[in-house]
C-alpha cells in the first residue's frame, strides 16, 4: 500500500539516493552492475546526467574519504489537482563487492512516493532539539520535467518511521514542511523519506504530538511503548 505525501505546490523537492564504496576501484566495478530507476507516473525519466560523483567521510579512518555516486533529482512546478507517482532508486543485476562486504544480486533500494501538491499552512515553531546531521552530496541536476520554480527546495533527507507495537491498527498523520499519512497494522513499522523541519502529528485524529523540530537522519514514533 502506498500512502500519499502532501507537499506545498510552490516548492521544489530534491531527492537523492546513492552507493558508497571503500575506494574508487570498487566503485568503478560496482557501477557496471547498478541499474538506476527514476519514473514519474510510469514514464522513465532516468538519464546519466542525473548521476553525481561525490565523497563522504570515512567512519573508521579519520580524515579519509569514501567515494560514491548519487542519483540527484530536482522536482518542481507541481500542479494542484494532479498526483505524481514517483519511483526512484536502484537495483543490482549481479553480486558486487563494495570493499567492505558482498551484496547479492537480488538487492534493490527503490523508494515509492505518491506526491499530492497542496496548499499547506505554516506551523508555528515550538521547542527545538539539536541533532547531528549526516553529510549529503550537493544535488543540482534536474530531469526534463517538472520544471524549476521559485522558492527554497524541500530535500527529502531524513526518514520518519512509525513503529506500531499495539494490538490494533493506527493512523498517524504528520504535518509540517510536508504531510505524511501512515496506516500501520499491529506489529508493523512504516517509514517514508521526508524533509527536515518542524512537524506536529495526530494519532487516529485524536491524540496530538509536537510541534517538534526533526533533524535526525532517522526519527521513529513508537506506539504502545
Amino acid at each position: 500500500m502506498i500512502n500519499e505525501i502532501r507537499v506545498p505546490f510552490d516548492q521544489t523537492i530534491k531527492l537523492s539516493t546513492g552507493w558508497v564504496t571503500k575506494d574508487q576501484q570498487h566503485l568503478d566495478q560496482n557501477l557496471q552492475h547498478i541499474k538506476w530507476v527514476f519514473r514519474i507516473n510510469d514514464k522513465d525519466f532516468f538519464t546519466e546526467d542525473l548521476l553525481v560523483n561525490s565523497e563522504v567521510d570515512d567512519e573508521d579512518v579519520a580524515g579519509a574519504k569514501n567515494p560514491g555516486t548519487w542519483m540527484a533529482i530536482t522536482l518542481s512546478d507541481w500542479k494542484i489537482g494532479k498526483e505524481y507517482y514517483i519511483r526512484y532508486g536502484y537495483y543490482l543485476d549481479a553480486a558486487i563487492d563494495d570493499g567492505w562486504s558482498v551484496t547479492e544480486a537480488d538487492f534493490s533500494s527503490i523508494y515509492t512516493l505518491l506526491v499530492v501538491p497542496a496548499k499547506i499552512p505554516t506551523i508555528t515553531p515550538g521547542p527545538t532539539i539539536t541533532n547531528t546531521q549526516q553529510p549529503n552530496p550537493a544535488v543540482t541536476k534536474a530531469p526534463a520535467q517538472p520544471t524549476a520554480t521559485q522558492g527554497p527546495p524541500l530535500v527529502l533527507n531524513i526518514t520518519l518511521k512509525v513503529d506500531n507495537r499495539c494490538s490494533d491498527a493506527h493512523v498517524v498523520v504528520f504535518n509540517g514542511p510536508m504531510r505524511l499519512k501512515y496506516t500501520v497494522a499491529p506489529g508493523q513499522t512504516v517509514e517514508y523519506q521526508a524533509a527536515q523541519g518542524i512537524y506536529s502529528w495526530v494519532i487516529d485524529n485524536y491524540e496530538q504530538g509536537g510541534p517538534q523540530e526533526l533533524y535526525q537522519s532517522v526519527w521513529t514514533l513508537t506506539l504502545c511503548q
